[in-house]
């Protein structure tokens, strides 16, 4: 299932947990790259606007699977991403 065309709740609800475990990294890869891609001399440039709206999907996404995860009672590791820090979050 590409990640992009995940825009309902509904459709996590369709998911096992290894399908959802497997989600989530598959999320967290992308908003890697995304981010990785605008690492240039030691700073980030601006995002483009598709970046933007891709960002922002990853990240609606990405609260949608916690939500899931809360809803099946799921503990959650939590895992930070390595450009967290330098983008202030």
């Amino acid at each position: 299932m590409n990640i992009y065309q995940i825009t309902k709740q509904s459709q996590l609800q369709q998911l096992n947990l290894q399908e959802l475990d497997a989600l989530n990294e598959a999320v967290f890869d992308e908003r890697e790259l995304l981010w990785e891609n605008t690492w240039i001399n030691g700073e980030f440039t601006e995002l483009t606007e598709d970046q933007r709206e891709r960002e922002k999907h990853l990240v609606k996404l990405d609260q949608m699977i916690i939500i899931e995860l809360n809803r099946r009672n799921v503990v959650i590791k939590l895992e930070v991403s390595k450009f967290a820090h330098s983008k202030g979050e």
